[in-house]
């Protein structure tokens, strides 16, 4: 079944946002470092005994931006017949995170290899044989080759430019057409999601929180707020 991802919001602190976790009485499983920031992943402290389905992660981008997502809800009405109390899988203690290495690819220019460069490991939950054989969304990092093509070629067709901004980690769509510059479409990959941001001369219009979708319809998606963004500044510009 998809995991499906809600967002709590975006804290200002550490503390704040940790009073929203120990609320919902959750635990540290791990954590990522990547140049989006700090990503963490917690799960239920009844997990081991109930194998409780709530699941929650952070994603740390500065010490004062952080936001919180949550999946699932607490049951803890089924029982581990295996639990036993004082024996942890030494491997789960010591469980670590490797980062991918990206291979250089000679078609792709270096604006590519900047992007791939950053490519955060896959911070999917653990996999099992019935998370296996059962349906999985989608899994792609817009860091990929694939997909950092795919969108060069989409700016092509709608007449943007494309760039990707190392510094903030940042995915940039914005009008080759003299008359409506400033105006931009920012992507920024957040593991199951992605946040879309409108600006306007460096000043954000609006924040999105989209669940990934499959490739395609990805695309068709950024296409369409392009586009939209487009022919509401040319159309409107007294409402920017």
């Amino acid at each position: 079944m998809k995991r499906q991802w809600r967002n709590y919001g975006w804290y200002k602190s550490r503390e704040e946002m940790d009073e929203v976790r120990r609320r919902e009485k959750v635990s540290k499983r791990k954590n990522v470092t990547s140049v989006h920031g700090t990503k963490v992943f917690y799960r239920c402290n009844n997990w081991r005994r109930t194998r409780c389905n709530f699941r929650m992660y952070a994603i740390i981008f500065t010490s004062d931006k952080m936001c919180l997502f949550a999946s699932g809800e607490h049951d803890h009405t089924a029982k581990d017949p295996y639990y036993v109390t004082d024996v942890i899988p030494q491997a789960e203690r010591n469980s670590e995170i490797t980062p991918q290495s990206t291979t250089q690819q000679d078609i792709l220019t270096q604006f590519v290899l900047n992007a791939t460069a950053n490519l955060p490991f896959d911070t999917s939950p653990e996999s099992t044989s019935q998370q296996l054989l059962s349906y999985q969304p989608p899994t792609y990092q817009l860091a990929d080759e694939q997909r950092i093509t795919g969108m060069l070629q989409l700016a092509m067709e709608i007449d943007h430019k494309f760039t990707f901004i190392q510094r903030n980690n940042e995915f940039c769509f914005e009008p080759n057409n003299p008359a409506l510059k400033g105006r931009s479409v920012v992507l920024l990959d957040g593991g199951t999601v992605v946040l879309v941001i409108e600006r306007f001369n460096e000043i954000e219009l609006s924040r999105e929180i989209w669940q990934k979708a499959y490739w395609n319809q990805f695309l068709w998606a950024i296409r369409g707020k392009c586009m939209r963004i487009l022919y509401q500044n040319f159309k409107e510009p007294a409402y920017l």
